[in-house]
């Protein structure tokens, strides 16, 4: 995947599990940091790796520590929003709340194919090549620059 497929990728995931880049970010780390990131692109060990995601997240989250923005991301309506419907019809209703948590699903296993791919070295070669000190000393020479702006503004208007 280039660069541009992975923002794309990104943004679908993040609109589909209701979910901020930060959180985004942080489910990928809570992923590798748990172990549920195979080490093959193997489609069955992706699909094992998101049934034992799914079952921890939903079935103990008390002893599942996940931030507050990824607490339950199979959730069907993590902000309420339960649309209401008309009681003679509980099977229209139970069949969306399904529907959302089967797209849920999905995409949480379409994150963990992306994060075994990086993994496996598959998509190495499609990594930024940024350096972090590069991009540290431009923060910090920027951080400067505006610092001496304020200074100089504040010697201005005192004088």
């Amino acid at each position: 995947m280039a660069q541009a497929d992975d923002r794309t990728e990104s943004a679908r995931i993040r609109t589909i599990l209701e979910i901020t880049a930060f959180d985004l970010a942080n489910l990928e780390y809570i992923l590798i940091d748990n172990g549920y990131i195979p080490d093959s692109t193997e489609e069955h060990r992706i699909r094992d790796a998101t049934y034992y995601y799914y079952k921890a997240s939903t079935s103990q989250p008390h002893l599942f520590h996940i931030s507050q923005g990824c607490y339950n991301i199979f959730e069907p309506y993590p902000y309420g929003g339960v649309p209401h419907y008309n009681p003679n019809n509980v099977a229209a209703a139970m069949a969306d709340k399904n529907e959302r948590e089967s797209v849920k699903y999905d995409a949480v296993m379409d994150l963990i194919r992306m994060l075994a791919t990086w993994k496996a070295g598959e998509g190495k070669d499609d990594l930024p090549k940024v350096k972090i000190e590069q991009n540290t000393e431009r923060m910090l020479k920027t951080l400067r620059e505006q610092l001496e702006a304020e200074k100089r503004k504040n010697e201005d208007v005192g004088n």
